[in-house]
């Protein structure tokens, strides 16, 4: 939550700049991710098979990863 707050107040400097698509892009990802591991230890509750908890971690962490990426581009790349 607060990872999205303070992106979200950070995101109005980037209107109108080059980058713009990019924190958009950021922002849906980091979506994804947020509801991937908001919910995956709701996944612990139904007790599903373990391989779908495992995939459902990966997919988390990949998310993450690809958000990370675009976030450090969009505040550190040229």
């Amino acid at each position: 939550l607060a990872a999205a707050a303070t992106g979200l107040l950070q995101a109005d400097g980037f209107r109108g700049d080059p980058k713009q698509w990019l924190v958009g892009t950021h922002r849906s990802w980091g979506l994804a991710a947020a509801g991937a591991l908001a919910s995956w230890p709701l996944l612990w509750l139904r007790r599903p098979p373990r391989g779908v908890l495992l995939a459902w971690g990966v997919a988390a962490v990949v998310l993450t990863l690809i958000t990370g990426f675009f976030g450090g581009l969009a505040a550190h790349g040229d």
